[in-house]
């Protein structure tokens, strides 16, 4: 077995580790938020506490913890993530209806700001010290700093009447082609999409500008130089080609992170993906969905990070040793 294979398999198995811990650590939290769904449902005049008990006992939630613990592993291990308390559908389901939404979104947001990035980063990086680079990197760092939210309702307050502010679709849009429903969707994604992108524009800005200046200083960008080849295919070729290490494992590791950071944009924009779920299912009090949720989250998370510790021994061995 080779260095590289026992790499990846340390990897997974810390992977499998962290996802198990962080399965358990949600199970007790969500279990720790005071109230429960039985609670939520029974706030009608004069119910009952035998409606109540019965709520909790079709919940399963009248069990002992370490009962609903062991059950709740159980059904996992089945592939089985239980049922909403809120609408009685399984948890999968509502989790990839939810999750699509979002992917989509979130996708095309990490796209632009990866490509933006990127250009940037570069090109701040070879006019170093000048005045484009001030302002790049200023821009950037201003950008980097500002919470989500707030971005967000500038957008709401800057484009509203000229683009849609909340929603995925015109809900009085009846009987159309899909032309029109895509066009419709696409004006709906612009904010949400644009806020993603600049939530996470300065970070691959910074990062690419580091990256391709330390890659700048590189002997074989200086050959290059020497043997009188054209700037773009210093910059480009020689140089942006070491600097792409640092954006890889900064673009898996975004990804697993970005999915759970998109609760305050849907929030904002009311987009009915993963954040809006997990908002209503915490008002809810719906443990089997909040579980899914996380656990979605969990395995994005670790997995991204594992797959960029992955990409990461490709591109430089020597992290494998």
């Amino acid at each position: 077995m080779s260095k590289r294979q026992k790499f990846i398999l340390r990897r997974a198995g810390s992977a499998l580790v962290i996802a198990f811990i962080t399965i358990t650590f949600s199970f007790v939290l969500f279990r720790a938020l005071p109230g429960d769904a039985a609670s939520n449902l029974s706030r009608v005049p004069n119910m009952p506490k035998e409606a109540q008990a019965a709520l909790r006992a079709q919940f399963g939630i009248d069990k002992p913890l370490t009962t609903q613990y062991l059950l709740y592993l159980k059904e996992l291990a089945r592939g089985d993530l239980g049922v909403s308390f809120q609408d009685q559908q399984p948890v999968l389901d509502n989790v990839l209806r939810t999750i699509r939404n979002t992917v989509v979104m979130v996708g095309i947001g990490t796209v632009v700001a990866i490509l933006v990035g990127t250009l940037i980063g570069v090109t701040a990086a070879y006019r170093q010290g000048s005045a484009r680079d001030r302002v790049i990197t200023g821009a950037a760092m201003v950008i980097y700093s500002l919470p989500v939210q707030w971005v967000g309702l500038l957008l709401l307050v800057w484009f509203a009447g000229w683009l849609p502010t909340s929603g995925m679709s015109d809900p009085y849009l009846f009987d159309a082609g899909f032309l029109e429903t895509f066009v419709d969707r696409a004006r709906h994604m612009i904010l949400p999409a644009t806020c993603v992108a600049l939530m996470l524009f300065g970070s691959f800005a910074l990062v690419v500008r580091s990256s391709q200046l330390e890659a700048l200083g590189d002997d074989h960008v200086l050959t290059a130089r020497a043997k009188g080849y054209r700037n773009r295919r210093v910059v480009w070729r020689e140089a942006f080609r070491s600097a792409m290490l640092p954006l890889v494992t900064l673009s898996t590791l975004t990804l697993g992170w970005v999915i759970a950071g998109t609760i305050l944009v849907e929030s904002v924009f009311t987009w009915p993906g993963i954040g809006q779920a997990t908002v209503q299912a915490v008002a809810a009090r719906d443990y089997p969905l909040l579980q899914g949720i996380f656990l979605l989250v969990t395995i994005s998370v670790v997995g991204f990070n594992f797959l960029g510790d992955v990409l990461h021994s490709v591109l430089d061995p020597r992290v494998a040793e």
